[in-house]
């Protein structure tokens, strides 16, 4: 779903940043694109779901990987991976929540309706 011009500032906000930072390089530190951030209740997302990557074979003698996933995931609450997409379409999420806060997603009749908890 495509963000509505009529409705939000995203766009103006973004070029009004951007111009700051490009005008103003000294005060780059000041800028935090996660300054109102609050970890108790939203959620930093980052999709690799369209990187196609299991055509891949690095010439190991190995063949193509059955799954691609980051080697170390560092626990950072309200961090979310989408992964590449696997060749059946599945996509794997890699989460970091609290321990209440995931089991209560594992608990969710919607999330177990069009996920599973794999460990």
């Amino acid at each position: 779903m495509a963000l509505d011009p009529a409705t939000t500032r995203v766009a103006y906000n973004t070029r009004a940043l951007a111009t700051f930072m490009q005008r103003s390089p000294e005060n780059r530190s000041l800028v935090s694109v996660t300054a109102t951030l609050d970890l108790g209740s939203d959620i930093m997302l980052s999709s690799w779901a369209k990187e196609k990557l299991h055509h891949l074979d690095f010439d190991l003698g190995l063949g193509k990987p059955d799954a691609v996933r980051r080697p170390a995931f560092d626990p950072v609450e309200s961090l979310l991976y989408l992964l590449p997409r696997a060749l059946d379409g599945e996509i794997a999420a890699a989460i970091c929540l609290r321990d209440e806060d995931m089991e209560r997603l594992k608990a969710d009749k919607q999330f177990k309706e069009y996920a599973r908890y794999i460990g």
